[in-house]
This record gives C-alpha cells, sequence and structure tokens, in this order.
C-alpha cells in the first residue's frame, strides 16, 4: 500500500511512482475474483496486456481490437475506463 492507502502491489513495493507492468499485472490477480479476465505484460492471447508509466497501470484490451483500457494512478487511487 502506498502512503495514502492505495494498492501498490503485492511484493512490498509502496513507492505509486514506481509501479511496473509486472507490479500491475500482480496487483490485478491479488485483487481480482478467481474467474476474473486474464492479463499479461505481453502479447494479446490474454483478455488484458497491461503496461505501467509512473504511477499509471493500463490494461488493454485485447479482444475487440480497439482501444479500450482501464487505467488505475496508485498515487491517487483514481480508476478510468476508456471506451472508444
Amino acid at each position: 500500500m502506498s502512503a495514502d492507502g492505495w494498492p501498490t502491489g503485492v511484493g512490498g513495493n509502496t513507492d505509486p511512482t514506481a509501479m511496473s507492468a509486472t507490479e500491475c499485472q500482480n496487483l490485478w490477480l491479488a485483487l481480482m475474483q478467481s474467474n476474473a479476465p486474464t492479463v499479461a505484460t505481453s502479447g494479446d492471447t490474454t483478455d488484458y496486456t497491461v503496461t505501467a508509466s509512473g504511477s499509471v497501470c493500463t490494461y488493454e484490451y485485447n479482444l475487440n481490437g480497439g482501444t479500450d483500457n482501464i487505467q488505475y494512478d496508485a498515487d491517487s487511487g483514481e480508476v478510468i475506463r476508456v471506451i472508444n
């Protein structure tokens, strides 16, 4: 958890500005239920592909060929859904 109480990973990371794609993937897996959509750090055979930039995890939806995504900001706790 960050100092403000937002999830930042499962491996002990407490710095929301240092999120990695692997941290974001592990966070997804820890927070979602067992039948949640699949996520990976590369490839397009899963439901979502995750990338990270600073404090923002971006989960890009792979199954419709578009640019839909979910963004999670570990610094503010904000979740944004982008549907195109």
